[in-house]
């Protein structure tokens, strides 16, 4: 598909997004006019939204979701009461207290209001030399005046429509009745929190999908904990039975809203164009759920303009333009950083695209597999005899530590070979482009423990490992790195002998190469060589050494140790 087409599908998908977003505001007002339960309907709309999401995450993410644990637990536990409870929570009530219209204008300032938080947390950087800085505070600054007009000053209706779509026995009463029990600054107030809701689940998930990047898993779990807290709240506070039951089909037609469009559509559509998109396409368009929102609640519910309202809107978008302008600036700033590549920080970035000098190959690879920089690939162009070792597989004959340290924690893909020709003045030797993509599920292991290891293992690939590690020279080493290794992790191997505590060590290096010989033996890999194992057959030989005390490294590495 041409990358026109794309675009245009994007364009497509944004515009789906916020027309169902904007009638989701509209069908929620016509849900509280119908008297259901502010309390039990998120919660009955977050069970919805799950029940489509779960098998979709099951399905779609089965290969690669990460495993979970206790600390990815009580993470879900805190952003789905975050983003999802207090954050539907504070928009039903602040919903119930305004309109449609204003509830969408207020969330404009979910990007400002990231961003800033973003900016306070160090994960958004400013500049204010840049155009780019001064366009993201500035546009910041007046998203939020825009947010302070709506709360504070209401001010005189400048449009009140004739009639409504849904009529009077529809809604449960007239329109007059209705905006005088209103409390609008607490209803705005309430919105100003789901905003800051909402705001905070962006930026706080942004670190937790880099450590479980399977977004429907993702979004599910934190469905799964909103459920939960729904209940236990609505179980305390709404004690009528009545408050529970769905009495009319409007009711039901407004959770199916909400749950299948409201959330489970929003969430999948948002997902798709972010991932090819960008976030900041996502937020060019949140102005069009205003107007949508708007229009909506003017023919289907005859909501009132009140002039602070669309002077607050007006601030907000200009506001939300200023901070997507900032980013898309920012993005077309060039920064050149003049230092060696092998000895400075690298900044943050997400796509490396190089011709890097050949003599510093594996070193600058290994720094970028290795380094702490997320990343989504590297395409670099390097010497062809050093890629084709990067891209060999276990069994090959260029097979080597290399690779198999690289392979460890990205995949190497091949994209094509580069004739020396190419060149003015031609080089040497040929080239070929490959492109390293991080794996999004490593493996765990010391990184150091992992590197020595190799490093012992193909120091001579060939050779089988009952021969290797039979040399008493290896021997002597690997007993003077085990016994580092032992005081490093003493607690993990000692025994208790009346008051003294003594170290589990064999001093004799026979008894020690026994020991290492035994676990080769024991679990088939005597007669194995480096060159012909897979990473999972070396991870767990490594792990059997260790459970055996027997380490592989003691001091620091550096690059060149790769």
């Amino acid at each position: 598909m041409s990358p026109v087409a794309t675009r245009a599908k994007l364009h497509v998908a944004m515009v789906v997004f916020q027309t169902g977003y904007a009638g989701n505001h509209v069908i929620m007002r016509f849900a509280l006019n119908l008297g259901v339960s502010k309390l039990v309907f998120p919660l009955y709309r977050t069970i919805i939204a799950l029940s489509v999401l779960a098998p979709s995450a099951y399905f779609l993410e089965k290969k690669e979701r990460p495993a979970m644990n206790t600390s990815l637990l009580i993470q879900f536990f805190l952003l789905g009461l975050v983003g999802i409870t207090l954050n539907q929570g504070f928009y039903i009530f602040g919903l119930d207290n305004t309109s449609p219209t204003f509830a969408s204008a207020t969330e404009n300032a979910v990007p400002a209001v990231s961003f800033l938080m973003a900016a306070l947390l160090g994960i958004e950087k400013v500049e204010l030399k840049r155009r780019d800085g001064i366009a993201k505070v500035v546009g910041t600054f007046v998203s939020v005046a825009g947010s302070l007009v709506i709360t504070l000053y209401k001010g005189p209706t400048i449009y009140e429509p004739s009639q409504r779509i849904m009529d009077q026995s529809i809604v449960n009463g007239g329109s007059e009745g209705e905006e005088e029990n209103k409390n609008w600054t607490l209803g705005c107030l309430c919105l100003m929190g789901h905003c800051l809701c909402w705001s905070s689940w962006i930026v706080l998930q942004s670190p937790l999908l880099k450590k479980y990047p399977a977004r429907f898993s993702f979004i599910s779990c934190s469905c799964f904990f909103a459920v939960i807290q729904f209940f236990g709240i609505s179980a305390y506070f709404e004690r009528d039975v009545e408050s529970w039951k769905i009495l009319s089909g409007g009711e039901v037609y407004a959770l199916l809203y909400t749950g299948l469009v409201g959330s489970a559509m929003v969430f999948a559509i948002q997902i798709y164009v972010v991932e090819r998109g960008g976030p900041l396409f996502v937020s060019a368009y949140l102005p069009l759920q205003t107007l949508v929102a708007a229009v909506l609640a003017t023919f289907a519910l005859g909501e009132h303009f009140y002039l602070g309202g669309m002077i607050g809107a007006i601030l907000i978008i200009s506001g939300l333009y200023l901070v997507v302008m900032g980013k898309s600036w920012e993005s077309q700033a060039l920064i050149i950083i003049q230092k060696d590549v092998l000895k400075t920080d690298f900044p943050e970035f997400d796509l490396v695209v190089a011709n890097i000098p050949y003599n510093i190959s594996s070193p600058l690879v290994a720094k970028l597999v290795y380094g702490s920089n997320t990343f989504r690939t590297a395409t670099l162009l390097l010497q062809k005899e050093f890629s084709r070792r990067l891209l060999a597989n276990p069994g090959d004959s260029d097979f080597n530590r290399l690779a198999v340290n690289v392979k460890l924690l990205a995949d190497v893909k091949f994209v094509m070979d580069v004739s020396k020709r190419e060149f003015v003045p031609p080089p040497k030797v040929d080239s070929s482009v490959v492109m390293i993509t991080p794996k999004e599920v490593k493996p765990d292991v010391d990184v150091r423990e992992w590197l020595a290891f190799t490093r012992t293992c193909f120091g001579k690939k060939n050779k089988t490992l009952g021969s290797m590690f039979r040399q008493k020279k290896k021997v002597m080493e690997l007993l003077s790195l085990s016994e580092v290794g032992i005081t490093t992790n003493a607690s993990d191997v000692v025994e208790e002998e009346g008051d003294n505590r003594v170290l589990c060590l064999d001093t004799d290096a026979s008894v020690f190469k026994e020991r290492v010989i035994g676990i080769l033996k024991s679990n088939g890999f005597e007669d194995k060589r480096p060159s012909k194992l897979s990473h999972g057959e070396l991870l767990r030989l490594l792990s059997l050494f260790n459970q055996a005390a027997i380490f592989f490294h003691s001091l620091p590495m550096d690059l060149h140790d790769y």
